[in-house]
């Protein structure tokens, strides 16, 4: 159970840095109203495919990355 919770760490800081790096105007070109919604679900599907890849590597199930000399 304490894997799931450090799992989510990484991700956070991920989200974090997205939010300060990528523009509201960016996000709202791609989801918005009046975005293409074929546009859309591929864009998501990437970025949501990277944040878990990268969160997921520092921490996987069997033994954690960040937990390796301990």
């Amino acid at each position: 159970m304490l894997c799931f919770w450090l799992c989510l760490v990484p991700a956070f800081f991920i989200a974090g840095a997205i939010s300060i790096f990528v523009s509201r105007a960016s996000v709202l070109k791609y989801f918005g109203a009046g975005a293409n919604k074929v546009l859309a679900y591929g864009v998501a599907s990437v970025s949501g495919s990277v944040l878990a890849v990268c969160s997921a590597y520092l921490f996987r199930q069997e033994k954690p990355f960040l937990l390796q000399n301990s």
